[in-house]
């Protein structure tokens, strides 16, 4: 049965050590999702880190245009990507974080608007070094496989046989894609860079043993889909499937996931997690899904490359992949010293 943790920190206190050597440094981890920043540029938190780490620095840039964010009464997610940067810091804090806005205040995007930043930061970063080697993309975001109406079987034959032509590997049986999303994909993993995404929190009301699969990109055999793991231990009830879990935190008495500041005379904190925002308490909130599963998975991904010396993204997966098929929970440790 899964386990809560990853096995990254010492079990009697974390910030007395980590069981890890590796911090990520000489890795980039880029996360394309929300922004709570006003203006792009460098941003760094001094005092919200252990003292014996380096400050979470995070490099923000706001690249397209987005949908217009709703009425200031509607929920407000914009801290979601510093949420999740912190996330990626807590497991390789030395990484390069680059956080990347491609959703609204709401959440919300469009594929136009997602495709664009993506293909500009993958054009960046080959301009810069020639390959994607040494990178990480965080997508805590996903959509829907398109059905069978929207994409109907000739257009599927029209992209199998573009993908032929070019040179990629057929896509799996009975998967409908939507094609800029994977071309990105393909592209990202063909220069060298590992895709890490949520795999969705649309289960809620399924069985137990049959969550939904993945949204896409999670879905993808070139993307690491991540689920969520609670404290029973177990996937999160309302977590989609997923090639492997992190710890994502229960859902509330719906199974729905929650967004709160984590009061210390409550036992809303019991098990979540817990990362900066720029709105809450003190700077801290409490936060379960999917999303929050997938950039410790990341952070673990760069602390892989960091050890094995610039692998290529099959090898990242497969020692991410091998470190959780004790538990299913991904493991750090095995991950950078027991997994190929």
């Amino acid at each position: 049965q899964p386990s809560p943790g990853i096995n990254l920190f010492t079990s009697s206190s974390p910030l007395e050590g980590r069981t890890i050597d590796s911090d990520g440094e000489g890795v980039e981890v880029a996360i394309f999702d929300t922004s709570p920043f006003e203006a792009e540029g460098g941003y760094s938190f001094e005092g919200w880190g252990p003292p014996e780490v380096e400050p979470l620095a995070l490099t923000v840039s706001h690249p397209v245009a987005l949908p217009t964010s709703q009425p200031a009464e509607d929920v407000d997610i914009s801290d979601h990507g510093l949420f999740v940067s912190g996330l990626v810091y807590a497991v390789a804090p030395a990484s390069d974080i680059h956080l990347i806005r491609v959703l609204n205040d709401q959440g919300q995007g469009t594929l136009q608007a997602f495709v664009d930043a993506f293909n500009l930061y993958l054009q960046q970063r080959l301009a810069a070094q020639g390959s994607l080697q040494n990178t990480v993309i965080n997508l805590s975001l996903g959509t829907s496989q398109p059905s069978d109406e929207e994409l109907p079987p000739e257009g599927r034959r029209a992209i199998v046989r573009m993908l032929e032509l070019w040179g990629f590997e057929a896509m799996p049986d009975g998967s409908n894609p939507i094609f800029a999303m994977l071309i990105s994909m393909l592209l990202a993993d063909s220069y060298g860079a590992t895709v890490v995404a949520a795999s969705g929190n649309d289960s809620a009301g399924e069985p137990p043993n049959s969550p939904l699969p993945s949204q896409i990109p999670a879905a993808y055999p070139e993307v690491v889909g991540v689920q969520a793991g609670s404290k029973t231990p177990g996937r999160s009830c309302y977590a989609n499937e997923g090639d492997l879990t992190a710890p994502g935190g229960d859902g509330d008495a719906a199974c729905a996931p929650a967004h709160t500041t984590c009061p210390t005379d409550s036992g809303d904190c019991d098990f979540g997690v817990i990362s900066y925002t720029l709105s809450a308490y003190q700077g801290f909130a409490y936060w379960v899904g999917t999303s929050f599963a997938t950039p410790l998975v990341s952070g673990l991904a760069a602390d892989v490359i960091q050890v094995s010396g610039s692998p290529p993204p099959s090898d990242v997966q497969a020692a991410l992949l091998c470190s959780a098929q004790v538990t299913g929970v991904v493991d750090a440790v095995a991950a950078i010293s027991n997994c190929p």
